[in-house]
């Protein structure tokens, strides 16, 4: 059922908008036009013309209906419109602003013609209440005399009205009264005279009582009263002057109770802790999933990883269990460092070659270039490599950006927004706290990428050899074993023993690509000094960093330089205008125009082209 709202009556609206995309993403920032019907009339302005919704935060607006708005009964709908947001919109009833539109309750305002009775400053101050009286309980009342209810009591019974029940301002009045003639003599009994005093029922009565005599008429009163009574002990009075009661249907109010119910300022209904919302009931929306449906969503992101878990981890070989066999770096310097004289003594053994190529002489030994002829290595190598390498520039173009840190602005004009703004609840679906879980353990999963079964099993780890047993077998093979293969270690260990001076040999001369010949002869073709030095390549870097860019773009669909890109962006962020659907932005100085673009839409732009 539609909210009921007073007629004539202004009344804020409070509404949230979502966005169109998922319809769940608050709307923020927008200008949302409101137009309204009135009992079931075309849409249209309200009566304060063309209006905007006024944001509040995080996607809450408001917007006032006036009096006008809601001046005619019936429903009253409102609809919010956006390009981007969901249409938002309700539908209240205005009613009647005395009685809310119930029927039970009187259509006018309290204490006026129709109206309800109230204890307000009208009604005595004992907390009675005035009231106007159309019916005893089995007929019309007398008109009121001075203000006062006109009553023939026809019988009193002896004792019901006692003494005390006199003011005793309305005794003085009896005796202050003038001479009055009483009745007739006959009813009077007086001291000494001749008097008959009248005794029993048989009293002259006023007027013309229902009864045959006092005492019926008094009965009769006493079974009216009687009858009050049982009414009137039925009331309870927990505060005092008070009546209790309960109001059990619409028609039990009264039209000014309406009235004060709408007319009374906001009020806090009850304590929140006292308020319970149910989910479903009066909480929805939330997606709430299970424990259960949680872990079966879980279970099936993870479908992949879970199936590669096919083995006990138990089977596989255990840390304790293992021995890293050595590193290409420990067996290099055990065969290396191995003494050998331990094993130059089997005929043909890499070690007796090794002693072999000892007599050759030690070419690191021998000044270069010396007297080497242009063109052998003794030449080149000596001329060319002047100075260390590792003091030249090992740098790429790509590392000038690397060099050190640049701040192409200032941070604080670029903002970085998600979407349009912060969103409401997170909320969550099972789906996707599974796939929050797969992200969270990417490192991890990424590590089980094959069935664990596809893995050497604990059994079938064999112990890898130690360095030293690598360098025995290594210095006792048998060369000769080995020698045949052109370009390997043996063959140059065959060779080597028969070599003689290397810094006479011309290179690159017919070494192959790959060997040390070609590679010195044909890339050590200059002096490590003609280059730049580290140091001078980054002050070059910074000093390229810090020149003024050049004050020129390209045309429109030609690729930009980096500067120009820079140039063009820099200039977006600080200095442009916008009218309309043209961004126009301006050069260095601030007037002059570098280019512009056209957007898509004025109100709400969504994307833009470079025009000039």
């Amino acid at each position: 059922m539609a909210e009921r709202i007073p007629q004539s009556v202004a009344y804020l609206v409070v509404f949230r908008a979502f966005l169109a995309s998922d319809g769940k993403t608050p709307a923020t920032g927008k200008t949302i036009a409101i137009t309204i019907s009135k009992n079931g009339g075309a849409f249209g302005n309200p009566n304060a013309g063309a209006t905007n919704a006024t944001e509040i935060t995080s996607g809450f607006y408001k917007f006032t209906l006036d009096t006008t708005d809601t001046g005619t009964l019936g429903p009253v709908a409102w609809r919010g419109a956006e390009g981007t947001i969901n249409d938002a919109g309700d539908v209240k009833t205005v009613a009647n602003a005395f009685n809310a539109g119930f029927t039970g309750v009187p259509a006018a305002a309290a204490e006026a013609s129709g109206g309800l009775a109230t204890l307000s400053a009208a009604q005595a101050s004992n907390g009675t209440i005035n009231a106007n009286v159309h019916r005893w309980l089995t007929g019309t009342p007398n008109a009121l005399s001075s203000g006062r209810v006109d009553v023939l009591v026809g019988a009193v019974t002896a004792g019901v009205i006692a003494a005390a029940s006199f003011a005793a301002n309305a005794l003085d009045a009896v005796w202050s009264t003038a001479a009055r003639v009483l009745t007739a003599a006959t009813n009077i009994t007086s001291t000494g005279g001749t008097t008959v005093p009248q005794t029993g029922d048989s009293f002259a009565r006023i007027g013309a009582p229902a009864g045959a005599s006092v005492s019926a008429d008094i009965a009769a009163a006493k079974t009216v009263v009687d009858a009050i009574k049982v009414v009137t002990d039925k009331f309870v009075f927990t505060v005092a002057n008070k009546v209790d009661s309960t109001i059990q249907l619409a028609s039990d109010f009264a039209q000014g109770a309406a009235d004060l119910v709408w007319s009374t300022a906001a009020r806090v209904l009850t304590a929140g802790t006292n308020i319970v919302l149910a989910k479903g009931v009066g909480v929805t929306g939330f997606n709430d999933p299970t424990a259960a449906t949680t872990a079966s969503a879980v279970r099936t992101e993870l479908a992949t990883e879970l199936g590669r878990i096919d083995v006990a981890v138990s089977t596989r070989l255990a840390t304790a269990g293992y021995t890293a066999p050595p590193t290409a770096a420990a067996v290099a310097d055990q065969v290396w460092e191995e003494i050998l004289a331990d094993h130059s003594g089997t005929v043909g053994s890499t070690a007796a070659a090794l002693n072999a190529a000892g007599a050759a002489g030690d070419p690191w030994s021998t000044a270069i270039p010396g007297a080497y002829g242009a063109g052998t290595a003794g030449n080149i190598v000596g001329n060319a490599l002047d100075a260390a390498i590792s003091s030249r520039s090992s740098h790429t173009a790509s590392d000038v950006w690397a060099v050190v840190t640049r701040r192409l602005s200032d941070g604080t004009n670029i903002v970085l927004a998600k979407g349009v703004g912060v969103t409401g609840f997170n909320d969550p679906t099972a789906a996707v706290t599974a796939s929050a879980v797969r992200t969270e353990l990417a490192t991890e999963l990424g590590r089980v990428d094959v069935a664990i079964s596809t893995r050497l099993a604990t059994a079938g780890y064999t112990v890898a050899p130690t360095a030293a047993a690598i360098s025995d077998a290594v210095w006792e093979e048998a060369i000769a074993d080995h020698s045949g293969t052109v370009g390997s270690t043996a063959a140059a260990l065959n060779a080597a023993g028969a070599a003689g001076d290397p810094w006479s040999t011309p290179i690159p001369g017919a070494y192959i690509a790959g060997t040390a010949g070609f590679i010195i002869g044909n890339r050590l073709d200059a002096a490590v000094t003609t280059r730049a030095a580290v140091a001078d390549v980054l002050t070059q870097a910074l000093a390229a960093l810090d020149t003024t860019i050049p004050d020129s773009i390209p045309a429109d669909g030609a690729l930009p330089s980096v500067r120009q890109a820079l140039y063009m962006g820099n200039q977006f962020m600080f200095e442009k205008s916008i009218v309309g659907t043209t961004v126009t932005v301006k050069k260095a100085d601030g007037t002059t125009t570098l280019f512009t673009l056209t957007l898509n839409s004025a109100s709400s732009p969504t994307a833009s082209t470079r025009t000039t």
